[in-house]
């Protein structure tokens, strides 16, 4: 009896640490593009990120049937791949990416001590950064 206790509590540990990972993976995804613009595509993708930490609370710890956990699969598989069907997603990635590390994709627009420039291979050698022609991106620090 105390052996079947505490593997359901040792159960619920691992549940509860899968559900708080994957809730801080949708908010923060969340917040990083919340600094975009706010076009249809952005706010489609915020309000299922939401839906996705409510699902995952409930998908853990409420009784469902194999379709509803299948059905969760599914969206979790579509929320990981999003960024490759809603371009406005994509860019706001590429857009923060550009201002954590320094690696902007080219078309992105850029502020620099030159005024805003759009990134491309031109602009990245007149400025002496070093341009990556294979992923077509260039590193502006």
């Amino acid at each position: 009896m105390k052996m079947k206790s505490f593997l359901l509590f040792i159960s619920v540990i691992i549940k509860v640490l899968i559900c708080l990972i994957l809730t801080f993976l949708f908010l923060g995804n969340n917040v990083l593009i919340s600094t975009q613009n706010h076009d249809w595509q952005i706010k489609l993708y915020e309000y299922f990120s939401i839906f996705m930490i409510f699902a995952t609370w409930a998908i853990f710890f409420v009784n469902n049937n194999n379709v509803c956990k299948f059905l969760y699969l599914c969206l979790f598989v579509l929320f990981m791949n999003i960024q490759n069907i809603l371009p406005s997603v994509d860019n706001a990635f590429k857009v923060d990416l550009c201002f954590d590390n320094g690696y902007c994709y080219e078309g992105i627009k850029y502020n620099t001590q030159h005024g805003t420039i759009t990134i491309n291979k031109e602009n990245c050698l007149k400025y002496a950064w070093e341009w990556d022609e294979k992923r077509k991106m260039c590193k502006v620090r």
